[in-house]
């Protein structure tokens, strides 16, 4: 586990920089004394950090995606809330998208009145007559996240924060490297923690002539 403290140190460190991070008094390993809002460079690092983090956490990893999860309807206005994610009930859903048998059915997350909800984009409504099973990916805290997806976080954020403001600009290929690396390793390491084969996909079951694959995570068959 990387604190957020010791992430935005790593960076400021890359950049030839001394610690300026603290951890919270109470949150401490996922929030700093400084945060983001401020103007010290420790806080314009966590600021590049954050934006790293949800771009990466966006893209869906085995440790922030939930796969083959139903979803019903409520009783009395047939709307469908977003999951409350199985490995961080803090989470936020950040991509949803239908799974299985639904996987026809077109929808996205929209905002209904202040509570973002599933939305059905097929027919323009909020409104379903049945259950969903859907596959999502949730923006987790940042001490949850597995240590080789927070070095490849640091080391792209120290290289745009660096491009920024030209801290250290003979360090550019050197961070360049540090980040191809990382990302590397990142991917290595989510191929190794995959729970999926990737010959049991819906798109290669399809190419075989094959109507089912098998989940390992949840130990069940969807067609």
């Amino acid at each position: 586990m990387t604190t957020k403290a010791e992430a935005v140190n790593s960076i400021l460190r890359k950049l030839g920089k001394p610690d300026q991070a603290n951890p919270h008094s109470v949150n401490a390993t996922y929030q700093t004394v400084d945060g983001a809002t401020g103007s010290s460079t420790a806080s314009y690092a966590e600021r590049y950090l954050d934006s790293c983090d949800l771009t990466t956490q966006t893209k869906g990893w085995y440790f922030n995606t939930e796969y083959d999860v139903e979803l019903t309807p409520d009783g009395v206005t047939s709307k469908i809330s977003l999951p409350t994610p199985i490995g961080d009930t803090s989470g936020t859903v950040i991509k949803i998208d239908t799974w299985g048998a639904d996987q026809s059915k077109n929808v996205i997350i929209r905002n209904d009145g202040g509570t973002e909800r599933l939305f059905d984009l097929d027919n323009n409504v909020f409104t379903f007559t049945s259950s969903l099973k859907v596959i999502y990916s949730y923006k987790t805290r940042f001490d949850f996240i597995p240590t080789h997806f927070a070095d490849y976080m640091v080391a792209k954020a120290a290289l745009e924060l660096n491009a920024a403001f030209l801290f250290n600009p003979k360090i550019m290929t050197l961070l360049s490297q540090e980040v191809g690396r990382t990302e590397a390793i990142m991917n290595r390491t989510n191929n190794e923690q995959e729970d999926f084969n990737v010959l049991e996909t819906q798109e290669a079951l399809a190419i075989r002539g094959r109507s089912g694959s098998t989940s390992r995570r949840r130990g069940t068959r969807f067609p």
